[in-house]
């Protein structure tokens, strides 16, 4: 607003209208929109802060939706968006009703994920201990 004159920054009014003009609009939604529909969960991407950003895309893509269908929406968006859609369809499969749940429900299919993938590292294969002892009593 620096290159506005004083007469526009002094009134409240006239502030909201000139930030209506330039920030709002269709244009604008419509560019939110376009990133929404186009957001993929980066490589190092935390789901958390996906999920934030999907908040944030949604409720400037869809400004006038009443909150609980938006959030239906920027639930659907938010497992589009995610890197893995085995995982994702395991995570709809939960039928998560809003986004917040949809978070809470991969983070802890996450959990589990690796909680059981170090259980298997650490069980070593049947035949493994059989080895062991054969190579020791040939010493």
């Amino acid at each position: 607003m620096w290159d506005n004159s004083e007469e526009v920054t002094n009134s409240l009014s006239r502030l909201t209208a000139t930030s209506k003009q330039r920030f709002g609009g269709q244009a604008f939604v419509d560019k939110h929109r376009t990133e929404l529909r186009s957001r993929c969960q980066g490589k190092n991407e935390t789901l958390r802060s996906l999920h934030a950003d999907i908040r944030r895309l949604a409720a400037l893509a869809f400004p006038t939706v009443e909150h609980t269908a938006r959030e239906s929406l920027a639930m659907d968006y938010f497992l589009d968006a995610l890197d893995d859609p085995d995982f994702a369809v395991r995570v709809r499969e939960r039928q998560p009703a809003t986004l917040d749940a949809a978070l809470a429900m991969a983070l802890q299919m996450k959990v589990w994920a690796k909680n059981s993938r170090n259980r298997s590292s650490d069980v070593k294969p049947l035949g493994e201990s059989k080895r062991t002892r054969k190579v020791n009593q040939a010493s």
